[in-house]
C-alpha cells in the first residue's frame, strides 16, 4: 500500500501523521530527528509510541494478501517494540519506506 492510498486521516483507522499531533512533544522530537540531532530518551520514547501506532494501524492489514508482505508487517511490528536507540528509529523507518508505509 503506498500512502496516497491512505485513508482520510480523520478516518479511525488511518494512520496518524506526527505533524498533526497536539501534545506538543512529538513534533520537536521528530525535528531533531530529521535534523540528525542527537535524542534523548525521552524523545526516543516518543518516536516509538509514534511508529508503534503507525505500524498497528488497521489500515496495512488491508493493503495486500501477499504472504512476504504479511511476514515482513509483523517483523516490522515486533522491531518497533524494541525501539531503545536512534538507530533502532532508523531502521524502522527505513523499512517502513520499503513497505510503501513512510511516516515522515
Amino acid at each position: 500500500m503506498r500512502d496516497s492510498t491512505l485513508p482520510h486521516p480523520a478516518s479511525p483507522e488511518a494512520p496518524k501523521y506526527w505533524a498533526y499531533e497536539t501534545g506538543g512533544e512529538l513534533q520537536p522530537a521528530m525535528k531533531r530527528y530529521l535534523e540528525g540531532k542527537t535524542l534523548t530518551v525521552r524523545q526516543i520514547s516518543l518516536l516509538r509510541a509514534y511508529l508503534r501506532q503507525w505500524i498497528n494501524s488497521p489500515v496495512w492489514e488491508q493493503a495486500t494478501d501477499r504472504e512476504e508482505y504479511r511476514f515482513a508487517l509483523g517483523a516490522l511490528r515486533h522491531r518497533t517494540e524494541s525501539i531503545i536507540t536512534a538507530q533502532d528509529v532508523d531502521l524502522c523507518i527505513e523499512a517502513m519506506i520499503e513497505l510503501g508505509m513512510d511516516p515522515l
